[in-house]
This record gives C-alpha cells, sequence and structure tokens, in this order.
C-alpha cells in the first residue's frame, strides 16, 4: 500500500476554499474531461485541524480537497485502518486522536462507487491537560434549554457509547462515544416502561445491554438494544427476593450477573441477566456481613464484589455469593477520618476508585487496599462539587458526573 503525505501549511493557518479549487484546478489542467464521473476519487489535499501545528483538543477536523465525488471517508491513527470504519463524507469529516501528549499522524482516504483513493496522511501535535472539561457549564452540548440536573452515574459500554443518568430530570441520556447527543429515555417521574423516578446508578454488560437503578420506584430496568420489546423491569418496594428499598448501585457481573445495592433494605441482591433471583447477603449493622447505607457496587475481573458501605465508611470485597474475604477502613485522625464511599469502579488492573462523599474527590485504592492515591479534588484551583458515579472508557478516561455543578469531569490517563 502507498502512502502519501500530502498537507498544507500556511499563514492564517486556513485552509480556504479558493486556494482549493486552485489546487484542483491545477492538478486537472491539460486533462481531458472524463465523459462519465466513475471514477474513484482522489485526496489533492489533507490539512487537520485547519493546518494547525498543535491543538489541545482531541476532536480535529480533517479538512481536505478530494476530486470525483467521494461518498464516505474513514481514518486512523494505524496506516492499516484496522479499528477504523466508514463514514458519511456529507458531513464535515472529524477525527478523535489518541489521548496523551504526542505527535499524531492521522490517515485518511476516501471512496465512492468506483472505487477508493490512494491513502494520504498529516500530523498535529496534541498537548493535551491531563484533566479537563469540555464545557464551563456542562458536557456535552446538549439541546437547549436542557441541562443536566444532578447527574448521579454514568456508563460506558463495548463501542465506547455513554449513558448517564440524569437524576434530576428523571431521564437516561445517551451519547455517542464522540460525546455527541444521541437521544435520552424518560424526562418526566413515571413508572411505566421506560419512565424513571430519581434514576440513581447504570451499568452495561458484557452484551452492551443497558440496566438502571430506577430508584424511587424501587425496581430496575433493562434495555436490550435490538430486541423486539427492549426494555423490561424487575421489582417493587419490600423485603423480600427481588424487591427493593430505594436500590442505589448496579454492576454486571463477568458471567452475566446482576448486583445491585438495596440500600434502605441494607443488602446485595444477585440476579440474573434475566431478572431471576439468585442470592443476597446483609443486614444493618457494622458487621464483616452488614451494611449501614450501602450506596454502590462493582465487580472486578475475577468476579469478587466490592460494596461502597457509604455510613460505616469502608470498602468491602466479597466473593461472588456474598462469602465476606476483607474491608479496607482507615485510622481517624487521617483525611480518610470521614470517608465516605459513593461510588466504585474496577479498572482492568484491579485498581478500585471510589468517589467520596467526605472529602469531595476520587480516590484510587491498589488490588490490595494498602495504597491510597488522592486523584481529584479539586480543578483549576475549584474544589470539585459532589463527584457521584464513575466509568472508563478503553483509551483510559475516567468519567465522573460532577452532581452539584450539573456537568461531567473527564480524567485522562496518566
Amino acid at each position: 500500500m502507498q502512502v502519501n503525505r500530502v498537507e498544507l501549511r500556511f499563514a492564517g493557518a486556513k485552509l480556504a476554499a479558493g486556494l482549493c479549487l486552485a489546487i484542483i484546478a491545477l492538478a486537472t489542467a491539460g486533462c481531458p474531461r472524463p465523459a462519465t464521473h466513475a471514477l474513484a476519487p482522489v485526496v489533492r489535499a489533507l490539512a487537520i485541524y485547519e493546518g494547525q501545528e498543535a491543538t489541545t483538543s482531541r476532536t480535529v477536523t480533517l479538512n481536505n480537497c478530494t476530486v470525483h465525488r467521494p461518498v464516505v471517508y474513514m481514518a486512523s491513527e494505524s496506516p492499516d485502518f484496522s479499528t477504523a470504519s466508514w463514514q458519511d463524507y456529507s458531513k464535515a469529516p472529524t477525527f478523535l486522536l489518541s489521548p496523551g501528549d504526542a505527535m499524531k499522524k492521522v490517515y485518511f482516504k476516501t471512496m465512492n462507487a468506483w472505487g477508493e483513493s490512494a491513502t494520504v496522511y498529516d500530523t498535529i501535535t496534541l498537548n493535551e491537560p491531563s484533566i479537563r472539561y469540555v464545557s464551563e457549564q456542562f458536557w456535552p452540548e446538549l439541546p437547549q434549554p436542557w441541562y443536566f440536573n444532578a447527574a448521579e452515574d454514568v456508563a460506558v459500554n463495548s463501542k465506547g457509547e455513554i449513558a448517564i443518568a440524569d437524576t434530576g430530570n428523571n431521564s437516561i441520556v445517551l451519547l455517542a462515544a464522540d460525546g455527541t447527543y444521541g437521544g435520552r429515555a424518560g424526562g418526566r417521574p413515571g413508572n411505566g416502561l421506560a419512565q424513571f423516578s430519581n434514576p440513581r446508578s447504570v451499568a452495561f454488560d458484557a452484551s452492551d445491554n443497558l440496566y438502571i437503578a430506577d430508584t424511587d420506584n424501587n425496581r430496575i430496568q433493562k434495555f436490550s438494544p435490538g430486541n423486539k420489546t427492549p426494555w423490561e423491569s424487575w421489582g417493587g418496594y419490600g423485603t423480600g427476593n427481588r424487591e427493593f428499598a430505594k436500590p442505589w448501585g448496579i454492576a454486571a457481573g463477568v458471567y452475566g450477573e446482576i448486583y445491585i445495592a438495596d440500600r434502605d433494605n441494607n443488602r446485595i441482591q444477585k440476579l440474573s441477566s434475566n431478572g431471576n433471583f439468585l442470592a443476597k447477603w446483609g443486614e444493618f449493622g457494622s458487621g464483616d456481613n452488614c451494611f449501614k447505607s450501602p450506596r454502590d457496587v462493582a465487580v472486578d475481573a475475577s468476579g469478587l464484589v466490592y460494596v461502597a458501605d457509604t455510613f460505616n465508611s469502608r470498602i468491602k470485597k466479597f466473593t461472588p455469593d456474598g462469602v465476606f474475604l476483607e474491608s479496607w477502613r482507615y485510622n481517624e485522625g487521617d483525611w480518610f477520618s470521614d470517608f465516605a464511599p459513593v461510588h466504585l469502579k474496577v479498572d482492568p488492573s484491579g485498581n478500585v476508585y471510589a468517589t467520596d462523599f467526605g472529602s469531595y474527590g476520587l480516590v484510587k485504592f491498589s488490588p490490595d487496599g494498602a495504597s491510597v492515591t488522592k486523584l481529584v479534588t479539586e480543578v483549576e484551583g475549584n474544589p470539585l462539587y459532589f463527584p457521584t458515579g464513575m466509568d472508563f472508557d478503553s483509551l483510559g478516561n475516567i468519567y465522573v458526573p460532577e452532581r452539584h455543578n450539573y456537568r461531567i469531569l473527564i480524567i485522562g490517563p496518566g
């Protein structure tokens, strides 16, 4: 495969339409005009982000001059385009750079009904802050005048798509991998399918089914994209099996099972992916198998279960069937004396992350709980204001709803 570098750099760093036309005119001068348009496209010029040498944004435009009516385009940082897909050329071509400060090389090609263009590339340097807000008020830019209202949790699926429990709006917001708005379910308090009352937590399983802790309706809702009847719900108020009293946190296990932090029943319930009851454990108290208002649950790659035992100021670890293993708690006088874990997540290396109501920060525990790191307690000199849930994408970014600032915090790897 032949790969050519085609770039334009000039004063003002702007790829003007007139210049583009001039390039095309020069390139085709003296050539006979074809009788038909049955020609594969040809990329005459490519300039990332209007020819800028550097950018602080991972999303960049792919300004290009392409002749012979391209229909779709493909862009990738890999010359074999192994993780890329064809995109509609009629929409201004853009690309999401990989995270991390470095010079990025982006490969680009187009296609129409008669074939593909040759591959070309351009480079740009990414200078990315490790902690950033996409917008001063909210992320992403949602249809106006609608904003987040005390968003509580976030989940990312295998495609990078994002679901947000927009608690105060009684909604589940759906976003594409690049953060563009994809729609929402709910909007007013209700108890029908795809209606919610203060949903507090969301989780995807390995098949990208979405589970929602519909807290004030005391039930779990499941959304299965592509099914003829995509919505179903389980539960109701009570203390019996598969009944709930303020289900607050939810997590998908490695074998398709679902774990729910049943807050006001001070227990964890385990259900199958079809909503069948499997197990439960816990009661009110401070012992090994007791909880005081558990707010969340998380599962690691080996299936071990972690519980945010919020008002006992600790994290507890269990086997998948609820056998107690250990708890992590800290000495009086340390900043952890006010530790109140709200939401948990485990990364692929087994590190456990917790948003902490006590310090209004995000902390990271080593897999054995012995080492703890404060990751974030403020941004741009301002303290976080009630960070709640979290999840990771495949690039290592952490998404954290900042509940009372009505926005999503994105923390880059490293």
